[in-house]
């Protein structure tokens, strides 16, 4: 798995991870932020509640917005574009400005869902530090042009930019994605075809299948696998014999990430593949492991997640209810109130209450 970080990019994940600090959690790098890939029920687009946010909920994300705390500043950004809070725009418009890439891309995703355009994230992607990481936050905007955006993106451009777009462009529009990920799979740099892969298994189309056959050959273990799930989630029969024939005599790491992609393909058994070899990993890195797919975790693997909710780590719990709280699954909201609200620490808190008025909304 050496080439990994090649396709795992450390982007922003606007408080993705500030939930597992004081539970002792590393901070890992995270997928793509994004809608679920498919068969997942987040298959939506956030958009402002309708409904006026509540005076209680105005005054706590004003007051958050003020902290010195990056963390927290980045969870009321995220409270407030979700939740219509239009008095935080003058702060959000300041956020924007950050020298924090964490706050700037909170801030800049939250007045584009406010404003109803893409225009602060598309400034990001042509000036700001981390212009990968607005490009995936486009996914979450709700103006349509937030597509034609992600289309110039995932064209022949810088190919962190243009993977990471053409990720998030599978997932908002796959018709207009299918033939930019057929020519990112034939390209010859290698974190814009890895994304590539990722991106076939989120818009599956039989126009890939010659480059993957091409590519199941591979010395490089990580694109053989990704491309033998491609041509699996083709109803290529023999190809996913394959994914479960490496499975075996692996470190418990790589059988995680070979049932992962098994689950993503549809091929019969991964879900179950997938939660034995999480098992052999140590509570840390289980917690690490689930945290990675926030926003993306296949709905097959909802069950496992469940089953995590009661593990005996404090870690794996959280991990598991972040996960399982962005898809409104309310046992989550339980965890989170047990294991984070009144924790005395704010970062930690700021986050519960996001994940938490999430689930309120539903």
């Amino acid at each position: 798995m050496h080439r990994r970080t090649l396709i795992v990019f450390t982007l922003v994940n606007v408080a993705a991870c500030s939930l597992l600090l004081t539970a002792g959690v590393p901070l890992p790098p995270v997928r793509l932020p994004s809608a679920a890939a498919p068969g997942v029920s987040r298959a939506r687009i956030l958009q402002p509640s309708p409904a006026l946010a509540s005076t209680t909920l105005t005054t706590q994300v004003l007051d958050d917005l003020r902290s010195h705390d990056t963390a927290v500043r980045a969870a009321a950004a995220r409270l407030a574009g979700e939740h219509g809070v239009r008095e935080a725009l003058p702060a959000l418009r300041q956020l924007t400005q950050s020298s924090d890439p964490d706050v700037s891309i909170a801030g800049a995703l939250a007045v584009a869902r406010l404003e109803r355009r893409p225009a602060a994230l598309l400034d990001h992607v042509a000036t700001g530090a981390v212009p990968a990481a607005a490009a995936a936050a486009l996914l979450d905007c709700p103006d349509e042009s937030a597509v034609e955006a992600l289309a110039h993106l995932a064209a022949p451009a810088d190919p962190t930019v243009r993977g990471v777009a053409l990720r998030a462009l599978a997932r908002r529009a796959p018709d207009v994605a299918v033939p930019l990920i057929a020519s990112g799979l034939r390209d010859s740099e290698d974190s814009l075809r890895f994304q590539a892969l990722e991106a076939s298994l989120d818009a599956p189309d039989a126009e890939y299948e010659p480059a993957l056959r091409a590519l199941s050959v591979s010395f490089d273990p990580l694109e053989r696998r990704l491309a033998l799930a491609g041509l699996a989630s083709l109803g290529d029969g023999a190809a996913a014999e394959s994914l479960r024939s490496m499975l075996r005599d692996v470190e418990a790491a790589d059988a995680v990430q070979i049932a992962e992609s098994m689950v993503r393909a549809g091929v019969q058994g991964g879900a179950q593949a997938w939660s034995v070899n999480l098992d052999r990993l140590k509570s840390m890195d289980q917690a690490d492991t689930i945290l990675r797919m926030r926003a993306d975790a296949p709905a097959d693997l909802a069950p496992v997640l469940r089953e995590r909710l009661r593990s005996p780590s404090r870690a794996v719990r959280i991990a598991a209810a972040v996960v399982l709280a962005e898809d409104g699954e309310a046992a989550a909201g339980d965890v989170l109130q047990a294991d984070a609200v009144g924790c005395g620490d704010v970062a930690v808190e700021a986050e519960a209450r996001v994940l938490l008025a999430l689930l309120d909304r539903r």
